[in-house]
């Protein structure tokens, strides 16, 4: 990254996607749709993907038509959800048979319904796509150079919600930096309301570090003075983590520093310092490491709550392993079309064992590829595999050449590291429904997609630097 300098035809898209995601990530840090917030959020997402639409060029989908299309498709589904069927076609879908039945009974009539059963859910569901859309259709008309740019910027993002989250950790457990009304109250959950969400933001930044450590500076000097601002940033992260008391975020603590290794490149000239200079920048670096890794740990210590949740049972999270039974079987009873997108709640307590009742309610399925079969049935599931396999070849094909620092190989390593986590995490968790993760994801798709011509060249042009040498 060797300069910020962006012509001036193309600055307003870049720094409108900044904007978008900084509001983004300050108010979209919950799931529900009764937040305050998407008042705000949803408007200003819509007016971005009209802002975006108005230039958007032909070039611009041919290059990025998978991504698009992927985009296109999930607002068809949604939409496609919502379209009214007639009565003797809807009353034949398959777990509909309660709703005939009170249907007769309260004389409703045989009227038209669309295939949700629960359309106001849906609706809901479509206008969160206006998130990711937003971010999609402003960001697949930026060149690889200003995608690369995001990187610090995601990275400032995620800073500030690890402040946050410290506050949080020695403030008081209902203090005024919740800014949730539902919400892990005592734990350092940032600028989200779920513990398991922030966990897995901060565990995400630690291979963005990584591999923003590897950028070279305009000199050594700079090139040394990253590397250690890198390493403070991941010594102040890695302890957060463990303050969230997310069981999750404890494993992708781990993953992510496995994968902040393998992203992580000497840069250009770093390695060729004075053995003087180099000696007295370790000291420093040393120093502060020891510095800022001795506060936080005694923050961690000192909060022996969180500690003690990641290694103890919690009855909670061991109830929700006991509801995938029902859920599976909820997926073949709605099976191939599904109860409607965002119908989880309702569907699923329509049927929920008498065993499992409780005083609280199931917000999600905590697993979002069983909530996604059973609520978008079939084309929901094609949908993901699609997307997976796609990005699984893309991966596949970053990570099996050798890179250097800046190759632009480098960002797609480090994009298909980023998904696998978020992958991971919804496989336990539903974090791709929260509005500031979907965001950061769909930049994250972005650096994954990239332009194929640029990492073609930059790949042959490390190999002939590696003949070269």
């Amino acid at each position: 990254m060797k300069s910020w300098a962006i012509p001036d035809g193309e600055r307003w898209p870049f720094w409108l996607l900044v904007a978008f995601l900084i509001l983004t990530v300050m108010i979209g840090g919950s799931s529900r749709a009764d937040i305050a917030s998407l008042v705000i959020l949803r408007p200003v997402a819509l007016l971005t993907c009209g802002l975006a639409l108005v230039t958007l060029r032909r070039e611009h989908i041919a290059e990025h038509k998978l991504l698009l299309g992927g985009l296109v498709a999930a607002v068809g589904l949604c939409v496609l959800h919502l379209v009214p069927l007639p009565y003797d076609v809807w009353s034949a879908l398959p777990g509909r048979q309660i709703m005939v039945d009170i249907d007769a009974a309260a004389g409703l009539g045989q009227s038209a319904r669309p295939l949700s059963m629960v359309p106001a859910s849906t609706w809901n569901a479509l206008f969160s796509l206006s998130v990711p859309a937003a971010v999609l259709l402003l960001g697949v008309q930026l060149p690889p150079r200003q995608l690369t740019h995001l990187l610090p910027i995601i990275i400032g993002l995620g800073l500030l919600t690890a402040i946050v989250g410290l506050i949080q950790a020695v403030g008081p457990s209902r203090g005024p930096f919740y800014f949730y009304r539902i919400t892990n109250y005592g734990a350092a959950v940032g600028l989200f309301a779920n513990r398991n969400h922030q966990a897995l933001f901060l565990a995400s930044l630690l291979p963005m570090i990584a591999s923003w450590a590897s950028y070279q500076g305009h000199s050594q000097e700079k090139g040394r003075t990253r590397l250690a601002i890198a390493a403070a940033m991941a010594i102040y992260i890695v302890p957060l983590i463990l303050v969230t008391g997310s069981r999750a975020g404890a494993v992708l603590a781990f993953v992510g520093l496995v994968l902040g290794y393998f992203c992580y490149r000497r840069p250009i000239g770093v390695a060729t310092a004075e053995r003087k200079t180099r000696r007295s920048y370790l000291s420093w670096l040393v120093g502060g490491v020891a510095l800022i890794g001795g506060a936080m740990m005694g923050v961690v210590l000192s909060t022996t709550e969180a500690i003690e949740r990641i290694i103890s049972s919690d009855q909670m999270e061991d109830q929700r392993l006991l509801v995938w039974q029902p859920i599976i079987e909820l997926c073949r009873a709605y099976f191939p079309f599904g109860s409607g997108i965002g119908s989880f709640v309702q569907a699923y307590q329509i049927n929920e064992p008498d065993a499992l009742l409780s005083t609280k309610y199931l917000n999600h399925a905590h697993n979002d590829l069983l909530e996604i079969v059973m609520t978008a049935g079939l084309p929901g599931l094609v949908l993901v595999v699609a997307a997976l396999c796609v990005i699984a070849g893309r991966a596949a094909a970053a990570w099996r050449l050798p890179i250097r620092s800046q190759s632009p190989l480098s960002l797609v390593r480090l994009a298909s590291g980023l998904v696998a986590m978020m992958v991971f995490s919804s496989l336990v968790d539903y974090p791709l429904r929260v509005p500031s993760i979907t965001a950061i994801f769909s930049v994250v798709l972005l650096w994954l997609a990239g332009d194929t011509r640029h990492v073609r060249n930059g790949s042959q042009s490390d190999k002939r630097s590696s003949v070269a040498s």
